[in-house]
């Protein structure tokens, strides 16, 4: 080899990190665990919601009334999660302790009604037995079983619909992606921001008159998100990895998330219980719910932070407005007296969802 063919060679090695140093950087962004890891997440969401639209019809005929109306929420519920065993990127076994469950909700209304007057405001707040115990998951069968823990005792009940998969994992790309790509997120993965963990069991006792608000949905209805996209969620939900970040010297890859979601559900059996649920056994009163229509309408902006090298999340942040409208109609006859009731309720405002890392 001649000499300049040496120097060339020489200065192309030389050359080669830099090189490569400018080509994309493509990092598998992917939820992958480690068995003995332990991850504490809190989730909190704050809703506020006012009314837009009202009306209401008895036997036909509209009855004149106005009403305004204030709805607000705030859910925080905490968790840590022991991986206890993993099988590639999955685990298979991991322990789940709920440190807090707290929801509160409260609305304001004022409504005139055939010129009567009334102002009401109604508050609640709750929690769940779920509350400072620990459950247990194993892959079984293709899904995860789930049990109380070591000493653990608790109603059976409070073992159903819960969720095993609250690691935001659905909103990663399911291949490597360079700096600047971007990729379609499934809709169902919304639970997993909106509803983490399943069912929470919430038990929430609230105070205030009821008479007004027997007119439309309560409160935990409105800003029950679990149950509002209990229905087919159709729309756009992207995910873009938009670069890097150091947050408390770890190197964490900023995912920018986008979404405009829309939804119909069926609450029909909902309302029928609890409405049965409500009214004093010796009242004379039975009441045939013909469908409960309720739309649920969402468009938000944020980011999440993934930790790359723990296979990870670092954080998550989501902010946006929302819509709620419901469309009911049924039947009650009371002692004999025969009435048919149309309401129909539009709501909207905004919504604010964080996930930290403890």
């Amino acid at each position: 080899m001649n000499t300049n063919h040496k120097l060339l060679t020489a200065a192309g090695l030389l050359a080669a990190p830099a090189l490569l140093s400018a080509l994309p950087v493509r990092d598998r962004i992917a939820f992958a665990p480690t068995a003995g890891a332990s991850v504490s997440m809190t989730y909190t969401m704050v809703s506020e919601n006012s009314l837009d639209d009202m009306s209401m019809s008895m036997n036909g005929q509209e009855m004149p009334m106005e009403m305004e109306m204030e709805m607000a929420n705030t859910m925080e519920v905490s968790f840590t999660d022991e991986i206890q065993k993993v099988d590639g990127a999955s685990p298979t076994a991991f322990k789940r302790t709920f440190n807090t469950i707290l929801s509160e909700v409260s609305t304001e209304m004022a409504m005139d009604m055939m010129g009567q007057g009334q102002d009401e405001t109604v508050g609640g707040r709750g929690t769940s037995p779920l509350e400072g115990k620990t459950v247990a998951f194993a892959w079984k069968d293709g899904e995860y079983a789930v049990s109380w823990a070591d000493d653990e005792e608790g109603d059976a009940s409070l073992l159903e619909d819960h969720d095993a998969h609250a690691w935001l994992a659905g909103l990663l790309p399911g291949e490597e992606v360079s700096e600047g790509g971007s990729w379609d997120i499934d809709t169902s993965a919304l639970l997993g921001i909106f509803a983490p963990c399943g069912d929470l069991h919430l038990e929430i006792e609230m105070d205030g008159g009821d008479a007004g608000m027997s007119m439309g949905p309560d409160a935990e209805l409105f800003t029950n998100l679990r149950q509002l996209m209990d229905g087919a969620l159709e729309g756009s939900f992207t995910g873009k990895l938009t670069g890097y970040r150091d947050v408390d010297d770890v190197r964490m890859a900023v995912i920018e998330l986008e979404l405009e979601i829309d939804s119909v559900s069926d609450l029909s059996d909902m309302i029928r219980e609890s409405m049965e649920e409500s009214l004093p056994p010796e009242m004379p009163i039975e009441m045939d719910i013909g469908a409960v229509d309720v739309n649920l309408t969402l468009e938000a902006k944020g980011e999440l932070l993934w930790n790359a090298a723990a296979g990870l999340p670092g954080g998550l942040s989501l902010e946006g407005e929302m819509g709620v409208s419901m469309d009911m109609s049924m039947s009650m006859d009371a002692g004999g007296q025969q009435m048919d009731m149309e309401n129909y309720m539009e709501m909207s405002g905004s919504i604010q969802q964080t996930f930290t890392i403890n």
